[in-house]
């Protein structure tokens, strides 16, 4: 079990969360501020890059790091692995995604561009398609190993800062600046996908559930919305909090959630049989800036600003340590 936080002069933090200590500081990218790190599903691999564009990859082992070589010329954006843990793709604000094998180092093929920044990149669950969100308001699917194009592009009208699959290659969410949520069922190589429901005022939202049958998202002034996710039919809502919610987190037993809020909380609830549960809120002496679970979803880690102080609150309710 590793805690990571990434620090703005380039060094990693490493926790062991479980025994409340400090495993260690590395020198990850010399002066230069953390942007994104990620574990893959096997937790063996990290991954980590710089505002400088630089990707590395680390043995959790070993705490040896590799540098991929070549760097995107802007900060990274997102970084994402494949389900074996094999690849590891990068997007930046120098408009590209770019594909690296973790064993070799080496690129797998020539960057995938956008025209705009890319905002997000992910693998679908069967590791067959990439998905990459762009300013310039389309999403694309990509084959990762020729790196060409599935169908046309996906248009919205304003940037896509999220994106997330079902359990499926053919069905994923995407959600748009201007607070739109677009679902999309995509059948047919090469043709348009279709367009499932659009729902106003989402910040944020992802596919909820062990079936993945239903949509969770935080709207605009402190609600929370749960749809259907073939028809689109909203199926609750609830306020849950009267200031402006600022970020959303699903655990990965796709039931539990936590959500920041601009008046310094984390909310936590989940949703069980098409109800919510009633929220637990945990109060941070300064604004919550980072928060993730770990992967049995027995702990919900968060970071604040700019006291550089972090709390492991209590599992979620129906967790177990």
């Amino acid at each position: 079990h590793f805690l990571v936080a990434g620090t703005t002069d380039g060094h990693l933090m490493v926790w062991n969360p479980i025994a409340n200590y400090v495993f260690g500081r590395f020198e990850g990218h010399p002066g230069k501020k953390l942007t994104q790190a990620t574990f893959d599903t096997s937790g063996r691999h990290l991954a980590t890059a710089s505002v400088n564009g630089e990707v590395k990859t680390w043995n959790t082992q070993t705490w040896k790091t590799t540098t991929m070589p070549g760097r995107h010329s802007a900060p990274v954006t997102f970084l994402s692995f494949n389900p074996k843990g094999t690849t590891l793709a990068s997007a930046s604000h120098d408009k590209s995604v770019r594909l690296w094998q973790v064993q070799s180092a080496k690129e797998t093929r020539p960057p995938l561009h956008h025209k705009n920044s890319v905002l997000k990149v992910i693998f679908s669950p069967d590791g067959s398609r990439i998905a990459t969100a762009s300013e310039d308001g389309t999403t694309r699917l990509w084959n990762p190993t020729t790196g060409q194009p599935t169908i046309l592009p996906m248009r919205h009208e304003t940037g896509v800062p999220q994106i997330f699959f079902r359990n499926t290659p053919h069905q994923l969410l995407t959600a748009t600046h201007g607070g739109l949520l677009w679902g999309w069922t995509v059948v047919e190589p090469h043709l348009p996908p279709t367009q499932l429901q659009e729902s106003s005022g989402l910040l944020q939202a992802a596919f909820l559930g062990p079936k993945q049958s239903r949509i969770i998202g935080i709207e605009a002034g402190g609600n929370i919305g749960v749809w259907e996710s073939h028809t689109g039919q909203k199926i609750t809502t609830r306020k849950i909090s009267e200031s402006k919610l600022t970020s959303f987190i699903l655990a990965p037993d796709k039931i539990h959630f936590a959500i920041t809020s601009r008046d310094q909380q984390v909310i936590i609830s989940s949703f069980k049989e098409d109800q919510l549960s009633s929220p637990i809120t945990l109060e941070h002496p300064s604004p919550v800036t980072a928060l993730n679970f770990s992967s049995d979803a027995t702990h919900l880690a968060t970071g604040t600003l700019p006291d550089h102080s972090g709390r492991s609150p209590p599992p979620p309710p129906g967790c177990q340590r």
